[in-house]
């Protein structure tokens, strides 16, 4: 079995903490100790361990405004807060779009299998805003992979693979408005998941890593849709 060590994998190197403004109050005060100390103890253990890494830290949250709010220490912002490096948003760097879409083609699937977006996806990307910036154009990207293998849906509008897309099916106006959402809602959901699991030969841990869900949720879904594996 795989046993991951943590911080103690990153000894000489950089460990990259993401998201680091959603950290609990509770825990601050533990990283704070573990950074001045240089210091950390694992999980249930007792045996004292010396780290040496570089601390790169992410998140989009104005943390000077949330340590005047209280709802981050002051003292651990201020000892992590060495240089400090602005990210402009997805929106604002267009430039960026198209190697970073490349790069999610490239290693987006292990397997060594055809990865093709449909025509016009790139000008498509171009004009989305893209508020979910580079988390949302890689699933966007998955997406269009996957609806593009199963569906031919190449020769669409891209917008039919961007986020915008819900189903092709059409609005039943006879319903009442909850109840004809929830239909379309439905179709989309059970023609992505199984375009999804059929792009991952229904390996659900794969599957749910490329599309940024937890297993569980997959789970639930294709319980909820009644989708199975065609034998």
């Amino acid at each position: 079995m795989l046993r991951r060590r943590g911080v103690e994998d990153a000894q000489g190197g950089t460990l990259f903490l993401d998201e680091f403004g959603e950290l609990p109050l509770d825990v601050q005060p533990k990283l704070l100790r573990a950074v001045e100390t240089r210091r950390i103890r694992r999980l249930g253990g007792t045996r004292t361990i010396e780290c040496d890494v570089r601390l790169v830290a992410a998140t989009n949250r104005d943390l000077a405004e949330e340590v005047n709010r209280k709802s981050f220490r002051a003292d651990l912002y201020f000892r992590l807060c060495v240089a400090e490096l602005h990210i402009p948003p997805l929106r604002e760097r267009p430039e960026d779009i198209e190697p970073l879409v490349e790069h999610f083609l490239a290693h987006g699937r292990p397997g060594g299998r055809s990865r093709q977006l449909p025509e016009g996806f790139l000008e498509w990307a171009r004009r989305h805003r893209w508020p979910g910036n580079v988390r949302e154009l890689r699933n966007a990207v998955e997406r269009a992979v996957v609806l593009s293998a199963v569906s031919g849906s190449e020769a669409r509008d891209p917008d039919a693979v961007g986020p915008a897309l819900i189903t092709d099916e059409a609005v039943d106006l006879s319903l009442p408005f909850k109840e004809a959402k929830q239909r379309v809602v439905d179709a989309f959901d059970r023609r992505y998941v199984t375009a999804l699991l059929q792009a991952h030969d229904w390996n659900i841990a794969s599957a749910a890593r490329a599309a940024d869900l937890d297993r569980m949720s997959i789970y639930k879904m294709l319980q909820r849709l009644g989708v199975r594996r065609e034998p």
